[in-house]
């Protein structure tokens, strides 16, 4: 949240085994643009972005566990 996002995402999940956890933000082509290790919440700064259509990809190591669609519009 929020979404859609202007400066920061806020990101949390539930993490029951502590776990540190890759957040990755891509464009539409699968570049990745920003990421990002967190444990169960974190605030990742997208003043790099554009406005557009993005996706946050959340890893366990290299098994992708989901991915959601983001709006930035600065």
């Amino acid at each position: 949240y929020p979404n859609p996002a202007n400066d920061v995402l806020n990101v949390s999940f539930d993490n029951q085994t502590q776990n540190t956890y890759t957040i990755k933000i891509v464009d539409v082509t699968a570049k990745v643009l920003i990421e990002q290790n967190c444990n169960s919440s974190c605030t990742i700064k997208l003043n790099t972005l554009q406005n557009g259509i993005y996706f946050v990809n959340l890893y366990n190591g290299n098994a992708l566990l989901s991915t959601k669609k983001i709006v930035v519009i600065k």
